[in-house]
């Protein structure tokens, strides 16, 4: 059996994909519609489009995921790259 790099999914004889493409497809929507309540509207629309895409092309909505991610983690780093100072700062005048 070849492994088409792709997760396993539960074949259920819709076209449209298994019970982990509609699991995928809920979640997404769920993240949208949370995303969409706290104002954050353009994340909101990349997960209802992947939420879209998702039983058609799961390897785009996985990148648009993965995408968003990366984008998180990238912004929590970039928050926490400056040690703070602890009050330890000696004004020069």
């Amino acid at each position: 059996m070849a492994d088409s790099g792709s997760p396993p999914d539960i074949p259920d004889g819709s076209s449209s994909g298994g019970a982990l493409t509609r699991l995928n497809v809920l979640s997404l929507l769920a993240q949208a519609g949370y995303q969409l309540k706290k104002g954050n509207t353009e994340r909101a629309m990349l997960l209802f489009g992947a939420a879209a895409l998702a039983p058609h092309s799961r390897g785009l909505s996985y990148a648009i995921q993965g995408g968003l991610a990366v984008n998180d983690l990238l912004s929590k780093v970039s928050d926490t790259s400056e040690p703070p100072t602890g009050g330890t700062e000696i004004p020069i005048e």
